[in-house]
């Protein structure tokens, strides 16, 4: 049986498509969403499309594509000819990163969109993305001059009384 074009559905915007093997062989395409460096190497951030049961109006069940995520190590990765992943987002875990930023989904409408916490706060929700010294200053600077994407530090851990800020002065023209 062909396999399917990528390209030819819904999913052809998702992003940049590989061909994974799994760990009995067998070979499976996946979108990419992200790479990490770590200190043992890099590993890719995929999507697999695989099929859920998903309930219809009237009770029947209909199959339906559903994305599954998992990590694949980079040497089970193979990039498919013609796809761009000059996009993909990258972290490298080797860079010091003492903050995260926890965005509000959906963000409240006279409220901030999100906030700064220290990596180690006990008020900060679970996730977060993590953010190094320089990310952390800009995002809470670079946000509080437009009403839209306002990024406010955590009252508890206080981010923005850390020494660091001292490091980094205003841009001039803020």
């Amino acid at each position: 049986m062909p396999e399917p074009d990528p390209a030819e559905d819904i999913w052809a915007g998702a992003g940049p498509w590989a061909t994974v093997t799994l760990p009995r062989g067998q070979r499976l395409r996946v979108i990419v969403t992200g790479r990490r460096r770590t200190p043992d190497g890099w590993w890719y951030e995929v999507e697999a499309l695989l099929w859920m049961r998903s309930q219809q109006p009237g009770g029947s069940w209909a199959p339906e594509q559903a994305p599954v995520r998992f990590d694949v190590p980079a040497d089970r990765l193979e990039p498919i000819t013609g796809q761009d992943y000059t996009a993909v987002r990258t972290v490298d875990e080797r860079i010091p990163r003492p903050w995260k930023v926890v965005i509000y989904s959906p963000p409240p409408d006279d409220g901030p969109a999100g906030m700064l916490h220290r990596k180690d706060c006990r008020r900060q929700a679970q996730g977060g993305l993590p953010l190094t010294d320089e990310e952390a200053v800009d995002t809470v600077r670079g946000s509080l001059y437009g009403p839209e994407n306002r990024i406010v530090p955590c009252e508890h851990c206080r981010p923005h009384k850390a020494p660091l800020w001292l490091r980094y002065p205003p841009r001039p023209g803020r």
